[in-house]
């Protein structure tokens, strides 16, 4: 399944920021999100995974800072931000109703 266009221009702000702040690593999947590669079932359950474990502060200084962002922001739009949260959930609701 391809990511929507706003989850790929999420995980491509999410990968500028990576770059600038946190260094130059490869990151498997955000890349495949950005570059809006068809993903297989397991990388979205990676996704869906992610956002359903992950304990985010908004409140927490560098929320939604491109200037000084936080850990935080950084590692939630490099899978997608609100839109890859979203898009996660219903691509899992959608297999699950095939496996029925």
């Amino acid at each position: 399944m391809i990511p929507p266009v706003q989850v790929q221009q999420n995980a491509k702000i999410g990968l500028k920021l990576f770059r600038e702040h946190c260094g130059g690593r490869k990151l498997g999947l955000p890349e495949k999100l950005a570059n809006g590669e068809a993903l297989s079932s397991e990388e979205i359950l990676e996704v869906d995974n992610f956002f359903e474990n992950f304990q985010r502060d908004r409140g927490k200084s560098g929320w939604r800072s491109e200037e000084l962002p936080s850990a935080d922001w950084i590692q939630w739009m490099l899978m997608g931000g609100n839109e890859g949260s979203h898009w996660a959930e219903i691509a899992r609701e959608l297999r699950n109703s095939l496996l029925i």
